[in-house]
């Protein structure tokens, strides 16, 4: 990839929730990760952030801090499982981004998923190419990804896909 990924949607699952309120929220999270995806997401949301208290950065799995008094994660779906937090509409809402390619982080209170973030990045328009002449010289590649089965999986067939030019 590009190696610049950027949010590209976020939804509340609650279609009455407070948008900018969780923004702000999620923004004064992110904001303070040093993690490409909550950087993407801080950039991508670009609102004014809100004083975060006991900010802890949970490796490889998100962040936590409390605001105005309530304790808020921004983590992967990982994370909100194991806190009971996700169930199948989440869980389904998940899938439907994954298959897309697209990185997903939850912004969660102690009771609820609040919103959803589909952060993605641009295949490298060199890829295909690369990928191709090193099958060629039977080169076998391997994606080695930190991220969910099925994002890695919509990167792979989208990089080894026939062009229109092809």
């Amino acid at each position: 990839t590009e190696g610049r990924p950027r949010l590209v949607e976020w939804v509340a699952p609650d279609p009455g929730a407070d948008r900018d309120g969780i923004a702000r929220i999620a923004m004064s999270l992110a904001d303070r990760s040093d993690h490409p995806v909550s950087k993407a997401i801080a950039q991508g949301l670009g609102c004014r952030t809100l004083p975060v208290a006991g900010f802890t950065a949970l490796a490889g799995r998100g962040a936590q801090g409390r605001i105005e008094g309530r304790s808020y994660v921004l983590g992967h779906h990982r994370l909100l499982h194991e806190r009971g937090l996700c169930n199948l509409e989440i869980e389904a809402a998940l899938a439907v981004h994954e298959n897309q390619g697209r990185t997903v982080t939850l912004l969660a209170d102690e009771h609820a998923v609040l919103a959803i973030f589909a952060v993605a990045d641009t295949i490298k328009a060199t890829s295909r190419q690369a990928v191709a002449e090193l099958k060629a010289l039977g080169v076998a590649t391997v994606l080695l990804s930190g991220d969910n089965p099925a994002t890695a999986s919509a990167i792979v067939v989208s990089s080894s896909a026939p062009s229109a030019a092809s």
